[in-house]
């Protein structure tokens, strides 16, 4: 599969999706949890010039979600990550990336 339409396999693509195809939310590629330093990361896609940031909700379907952490605007295109410290008091939440069109 080549969503993008460039030539290269999805699987061989370092940034396989175009702006369009972001609108309605960032796919995260991958997280991870750090249990020793309450650490989450997550990895997405993101073009250069778009500014990014992790929001969290005590609802996946929302509609209160809330910027948390620092935000990152990238210089090129390609896989980036942010990273925040979990609340150890929260007791359920969810976590996704936005950026500001």
């Amino acid at each position: 599969e080549d969503t993008d339409g460039d030539g290269v396999a999805n699987r061989l693509d370092d940034f396989p999706l175009t702006p369009s195809q972001f609108e309605g939310g960032l796919e995260v590629v991958e997280s991870s949890f750090v249990k020793t330093t309450r650490t989450l990361s997550l990895k997405f896609y993101g073009f250069a010039g778009r500014t990014y940031r992790i929001e969290t909700s005590p609802s996946v379907a929302g509609p209160n979600w809330t910027p948390v952490g620092q935000t990152v605007t990238p210089s090129s295109a390609g896989l980036q990550t942010l990273s925040i410290v979990v609340n150890s008091g929260a007791s359920q939440a969810y976590y996704r990336v936005a950026f500001n069109p």
